[in-house]
């Protein structure tokens, strides 16, 4: 759990291939957006992408976390290929949880590997904290124990709905 206290968190970036990335890097700085970025073991840094939507309850227009937000922040194997995602989960425990997962697709040349286009991020949205089992992430949904999931296959994420 990371909130506006601190600002920066480093995650070794652990893989079964050889992919040149040492860490992951998330950084929030006073009045600036919330920064996050591969760092190669050559010392590049890449910023990667974070595919937020206009109605972002907790980053405010230029992308600063909210006082009353926090952050989570993971790298998780979701299809087990030995690259992990990089999960960055952003709420308020009341009604808003998105979780922002980047995705590197590793390209055929390692002359290229530190290449901006070779991360992809997609959003999802929730209402309470989510959790993370297998192929799949879950929302709370309101207080009867309800929740929206999302599958993970072929590369994709789907919306499986109430459970």
């Amino acid at each position: 759990r990371w909130n506006i206290k601190s600002n920066s968190i480093s995650l070794p970036f652990k893989s079964s291939k050889s992919l040149g990335i040492k860490s992951i890097n998330l950084e929030l700085g006073r009045q600036s957006m919330i920064r996050l970025s591969a760092i190669y073991t050559d010392g590049t840094d890449v910023a990667l992408p974070i595919a937020r939507t206009k109605d972002d309850a907790c980053l405010d227009e230029y992308g600063d976390l909210n006082d009353e937000c926090f952050i989570d922040f993971a790298l998780y194997d979701f299809n087990s290929d030995g690259v992990p995602e990089i999960i960055l989960s952003v709420g308020n425990h009341i009604i808003e949880q998105k979780v922002y997962i980047n995705q590197y697709h590793p390209p055929a040349m390692k002359k290229d590997y530190s290449r901006p286009e070779n991360w992809t991020s997609i959003n999802l949205n929730g209402q309470t904290d989510c959790y993370i089992s297998g192929d799949s992430i879950s929302f709370r949904i309101g207080s009867r124990g309800f929740t929206d999931t999302y599958f993970y296959k072929d590369g994709k994420f789907y919306f499986k709905g109430f459970n």
